[in-house]
């Protein structure tokens, strides 16, 4: 075999690689097309209780809306919060993260500061999403008080 062959051989078997790698990495696009957000986007109306310090201060019938932003997140509207330390009005969290962790399951997430009525909140909100239902946990703490609400947000 002549060097010429070797060289010719040699740079087919490279270019074939290359060919290759391209095809298969180009064609595993991963879950950055997957819609997670629509996944979780829905009305749901469950049980939510308040509790301040730890002590269970409402339970009531409420419903929670999550509208679809991008791909990956959402917005959710929290309802009014009632109760003897003063009400909390209806709020649009805007931007809330969602993650698809597997198996059906996906994780909302989401920390912000909102102005409503020239009240100041500072908003932390975590939850999970599955076909049999959807569970948020957030505190809302309205500036100058000095505990957050607590509030546990469970879908039927």
């Amino acid at each position: 075999m002549t060097t010429t062959n070797k060289t010719l051989k040699l740079r087919n078997f490279f270019l074939f690689a290359i060919l290759s790698a391209f095809i298969v990495f180009s064609a595993c696009s991963g879950d950055e097309d997957e819609n997670i957000a629509a996944e979780v986007a829905g009305t749901y109306e469950g049980t939510l209780k308040m509790s301040v310090s730890g002590r269970e201060t409402d339970s009531f019938t409420t419903t929670i809306t999550i509208r679809e932003q991008s791909s990956s997140t959402v917005s959710i509207v929290l309802p009014e919060l009632p109760g003897s330390h003063g009400n909390v009005p209806e709020m649009e969290l805007k931007g809330v993260s969602v993650r698809h962790d597997g198996d059906g399951i996906y994780s909302l997430s989401k920390s912000t500061a909102v102005t409503l009525l020239d009240v100041n909140y500072a908003i932390t909100l975590s939850g999970t999403h599955t076909d049999q239902a959807t569970t948020l946990q957030y505190a809302v703490a309205p500036e100058g008080m000095p505990m957050p609400i607590e509030i546990l947000f469970e879908s039927r």
